[in-house]
């Protein structure tokens, strides 16, 4: 069951703001400045300092000023610890990356159902518990995919990072 909250008219109108039309609701507005709250706190809930860290409506948490959006752009390729790949949707980047994943850490993939923002999980046994689920490849795990690209890239980084991999293993081209 889901809390309803109350919010002034002025409050409202911010997180219009940082809303992207026809695809967040207030709920996932929020859920992303409290992931980005999660991912720049010290766990005491202390913030941590950094001159580079700054919050945009579609880029999560580890992101930086530099790194371009990837919403209105063409996914062509990407390449992932040296192999590349041309998947036809940004979904299938999720997919194939956490496939990947999967394939070399089988025995320690259960570190990933931790996942989750706020309010909703990113990895599940069970594919009731995600919004448009995607089954990884040969596993009884699925992801969930009903996220915007810039939110994409930033669920297989975090994934790839609970096995020690870089951000710089996954590179992404588009036009």
């Amino acid at each position: 069951m889901s809390a309803v909250i109350r919010v002034s008219d002025s409050c409202y109108e911010r997180l219009k703001q940082l809303a992207e039309p026809f695809v967040d609701k207030p709920s996932d507005v929020i859920e992303r400045i409290l992931d980005f709250y999660d991912a720049h706190s010290s766990g005491d809930g202390h913030r941590v300092a950094s001159s580079t860290e700054t919050f945009s409506p579609s880029l999560k948490g580890t992101e930086t000023p530099d790194e371009t959006s990837l919403i209105g752009k063409k996914i062509t390729s990407f390449s992932f610890l040296g192999k590349e790949y041309h998947p036809r949707s940004a979904k299938q980047v999720l997919v194939i990356v956490a496939g990947e994943l999967y394939k070399r850490h089988k025995n320690d993939f259960d570190r990933c159902l931790h996942l989750k923002g706020s309010a909703r999980r990113y990895v599940s046994r069970n594919k009731g518990e995600l919004e448009d689920p995607k089954r990884i490849a040969d596993s009884p795990y699925y992801v969930m995919t009903k996220l915007d690209k810039d939110r994409i890239r930033e669920m297989a980084r975090k994934l790839m990072r609970e096995f020690g991999y870089s951000d710089s293993d996954l590179t992404i081209e588009t036009r």
